[in-house]
């Protein structure tokens, strides 16, 4: 098993290893924690070999995705689109450390700055509401209506019935 070592360089902190008999070092990195994780990551990718595989960011993830993605041109173009906001906010995380948490930060993120469309079976709704509002003409005060809502009962403005056809008596 390949070991190493953490030593003050400077200012800094540096990792140090044998690769193929010779030494090598890790960047500067101001706390030694830092550098230990930069050792472990080396200590890694020599313990795997050739199986080692870099790793990428999420960017690099998804346009690896969509060369490979065999589907009809603008469905490709679509989830390309799909794919842009999500890309702005997280495309230069490494892919491995997105979590459903960042996922859902995100999303939270977007829809506070979008406003969300009424979906269809709610604009009739809405709509319908909104007409009835403006023509029953609520009077919250008096508690009672007046406009249209008295002639849709058989009511005068006055509060006498009548009916079509009739004398009001």
């Amino acid at each position: 098993m390949q070991v190493g070592s953490v030593l003050r360089c400077g200012r800094g902190w540096r990792g140090y290893w044998r690769e193929n008999g010779k030494r090598k070092a890790t960047e500067t990195y101001a706390t030694k924690g830092e550098a230990r994780a930069a050792l472990n990551r080396e200590l890694e990718r020599v313990r795997l070999g050739v199986d080692y595989q870099s790793p990428i960011t999420l960017r690099e993830l998804s346009d690896r995705w969509l060369a490979q993605y065999t589907a009809a041109p603008q469905t490709i173009e679509y989830a390309r689109r799909r794919l842009k906001r999500p890309l702005e906010a997280m495309g230069d995380a490494q892919a491995g450390d997105v979590t459903t948490e960042s996922i859902q930060g995100f999303l939270a993120r977007v829809l506070a700055q979008v406003e969300l469309p009424v979906p269809a079976h709610q604009r009739g709704k809405d709509l319908r509401r909104q007409l009835l509002e403006q023509a029953l003409d609520v009077a919250p005060a008096r508690g009672h209506m007046s406009g249209l809502a008295s002639c849709r009962i058989g009511q005068t403005s006055t509060g006498s019935t009548s009916a079509k056809g009739m004398s009001a008596a």
